[in-house]
């Protein structure tokens, strides 16, 4: 029964993002990852091991990456930041594993 909570609870979290689904459109994965380190960062001083303060930042970082690439003026400069964005969430990506 708690499980089904949770996953009601995370439904509804995610809804606006679940919505704008669309196969074909990769830009809703990357939605998804900006939502999921959304609620990482709401709840991360909640984590139990060394260095979750490190980690908070990180992923803060990598968040603001996300959102410059969102107001990129030209394709350049989107892609620039496109590229920060993939790349330091995948050095952050260990972190977030139990």
């Amino acid at each position: 029964m708690r499980s089904f909570i949770r996953s009601m609870k995370n439904l509804w979290a995610f809804r606006k993002v679940i919505w704008k689904f669309r196969w074909y459109d990769f830009s809703f994965q990357e939605e998804v990852l900006d939502k999921m380190l959304a609620e990482c960062e709401k709840h991360w001083s909640e984590s139990h091991y060394v260095g979750w303060e490190f980690t908070l930042g990180r992923i803060r970082v990598v968040r603001r990456y996300y959102r410059r690439y969102l107001d990129s003026k030209d394709i350049y400069e989107e892609y620039k930041w496109q590229r920060k964005f993939h790349k330091e969430y995948a050095r952050l990506l260990v972190r977030l594993w139990d």
